[in-house]
């Protein structure tokens, strides 16, 4: 069988050099189908899949390409990398609820490995990715403030303030300020004064 596997993927590969994408992802659907009926390690089955989401990608079919790294989430779920895929396409295809879910449930499963501190980086490069996207910056204060690292976490609420007010969100910014003052920073009375003046102007 894995002989057989192989054999699809090289020909599929060939048709990927040869741009016949469409040909080469019908090729990776019945190489996925082989793996499926028969017991192989579950490598082949990401290995198919992850170039299956490649076409997808390169077609533009980013729905298409959410469902299957999600299925490869379902075998592989601490990658890292694929989690970042489904938060990317999902804040792409403008589902917010998703996209979120999806951070959660990553962080979750990094706190239950031990590996809660990987969570700061993997917030951290998809901030960069998205820096308007206000949420991240809520989810990577938390985890700032989570491992003691009060000042970046106050970067990251300001930021996040300044957002919500660019976006006409005056409650979330009283929020995000709010979440300034509980950290009890040495400029305390600055940010109780903003809070002040954004309420007189709710």
């Amino acid at each position: 069988v894995e002989e057989a596997l192989q054999e699809y993927l090289d020909l599929a590969d060939l048709y990927y050099r040869q741009a016949e994408l469409g040909i080469a992802r019908k090729t990776f659907t019945t190489a996925l189908r082989l793996c499926q009926q028969a017991n192989v390690s579950s490598d082949w089955n990401v290995r198919i899949l992850k170039n299956m989401a490649d076409i997808d990608m390169q077609h533009l079919d980013w729905r298409q390409a959410c469902r299957i790294y999600e299925q490869i989430r379902t075998i592989r779920p601490n990658d890292m990398t694929v989690r970042k895929y489904i938060i990317d396409l999902n804040i792409r295809l403008a589902q917010p609820t998703q996209a979120y879910a999806e951070i959660d449930s990553f962080v979750a499963k990094l706190d239950s490995n031990g590996s809660r501190a990987d969570a700061i980086p993997f917030l951290e490069d998809l901030l960069e990715e998205y820096p308007n996207q206000a949420i991240l910056r809520r989810y990577l204060a938390e985890e700032y403030r989570q491992a003691g690292r009060l000042e970046n976490a106050i970067v990251q609420l300001d930021s996040l303030g300044e957002i919500c007010l660019d976006a006409g969100d005056t409650q979330a910014a009283i929020q995000a300020m709010e979440s300034i003052v509980a950290l009890n920073p040495p400029n305390i009375a600055d940010y109780l004064a903003v809070i002040r003046k954004l309420k007189e102007d709710l």
